[in-house]
């Protein structure tokens, strides 16, 4: 009996190496460098441990909004006029855009979770069929930026930090450590393993 207490004792105090996620890490941090065709990828954490990594079409809008009118334009100056305003209307759980002065409906999205703000109800996560077959998803934030994303991959599963790495085991890949570092809402990414670190930034609702 004292021999088993011993070992016990002794199992108690020996080092052991925890992994756990990371709240400071949760969030959706999307490439800062993209192809010329608007194509890149994101890592997104949860602060439950699940991860998931997407690429494809990614692009960052400025938006504009006056009354029920919002203008949506690549371009982040205001005074910028090319992209005219156009009608636009919240009802139930739909966004619903028109065109010039039509009554028919030109664009329908589908929100995605909850509204959590009630003076900007445009804010959060909108959906739709897009032409390419996929679904596409709009992100509006408070920051008058609104994100386009159309995944053409969407790769699931979970993620644990161990000191400056990211240990991650995705569904469709091979279980992978990578050598991290966070600046703020900048999170750098060595990915390859070979010093080629990745720049993502974090999107903020």
């Amino acid at each position: 009996m004292k021999k088993i207490s011993f070992i016990i004792v002794v199992f108690l105090f020996l080092p052991v190496t925890v992994c756990w996620p990371n709240d400071d890490l949760a969030g959706i941090w999307s490439a800062t460098i993209r192809t010329k065709g608007g194509l890149g990828g994101q890592w997104i954490f949860s602060k439950d441990g699940k991860a998931s990594y997407i690429f494809g079409a990614l692009v960052d809008f400025f938006y504009e909004i006056k009354n029920d009118q919002i203008r949506i334009d690549i371009n982040s100056d205001k005074k910028h006029e090319k992209v005219p305003f156009q009608r636009f209307e919240i009802k139930d759980k739909r966004l619903i855009f028109f065109s010039g002065k039509s009554s028919t409906p030109s664009q329908i999205m589908e929100r995605i979770g909850q509204q959590n703000n009630e003076k900007q109800p445009i804010l959060g996560d909108w959906t739709y069929d897009h032409y390419t077959g996929g679904k596409a998803l709009m992100r509006f934030s408070s920051k008058g930026v609104v994100q386009l994303s159309v995944p053409f991959t969407d790769d699931k599963g979970t993620y644990s930090i161990k000191k400056d790495q990211i240990l991650i085991s995705l569904k469709k890949g091979n279980s992978i450590a990578i050598n991290y570092k966070k600046k703020g809402k900048i999170l750098l990414l060595d990915e390859s393993g070979d010093n080629n670190i990745k720049k993502y930034k974090l999107f903020e609702y």
